[in-house]
């Protein structure tokens, strides 16, 4: 990406007021919102033509930046996943992943990042065990509700048939 194309890149993000880490559904709430505001249709006696222009930035901004969805991101890297940069508070028993944040280097290469190894740590408390616990039970007490109303069917069933059985040869 060469100097103007990052200053052009800089003013589309500055128009749409995206953030850094910006994502599509950010980018397509903040073009609504900017429309809303922007369009011709709202514009004052008089400003028309000032409106129509700032649709038309608003639109060609919009544009770029679904065509090239990395530059939403400031410092964007390609992957195929992202890490988050600070750990979620855990769910009880569950695992989560620490990750170390380091900065870029800018004196190098304009793309240049350092790969960081996420850590994981493991957390049980005593009310995750507690809730693990319930849930089996919940689980268990569900798995028998369902078999007691399967054999109730199969029970109706089968008496249905007796019956059934009964009047042909009483009948007959």
């Amino acid at each position: 990406m060469n100097a103007t194309q990052a200053d052009r890149v800089k003013g589309y993000r500055e128009l749409l007021q995206l953030s850094d880490n910006a994502t599509p559904t950010e980018l397509q709430h903040h073009y609504r919102r900017q429309m809303r505001q922007w369009h011709p249709d709202h514009a004052p006696v008089g400003q028309g033509r000032v409106y129509e222009e700032r649709a038309k930035l608003l639109n060609e901004a919009r544009d770029y930046f679904e065509a090239h969805p990395a530059d939403l991101r400031v410092h964007s890297v390609p992957t195929t996943f992202d890490i988050p940069t600070s750990a979620p508070v855990p769910a009880p028993w569950v695992p989560y992943i620490e990750v170390e944040t380091e900065t870029w280097d800018r004196d190098y290469a304009a793309e240049t990042v350092v790969a960081t190894t996420p850590s994981f740590t493991w957390t049980p408390t005593p009310a995750g065990v507690i809730a693990t616990i319930s849930g089996v039970v919940v689980l268990a007490g569900r798995v028998l509700l369902a078999m007691v109303v399967f054999y109730l069917v199969v029970l109706a069933i089968y008496v249905a048939s007796l019956v059934f059985n009964f009047v042909i040869r009483w009948a007959g």
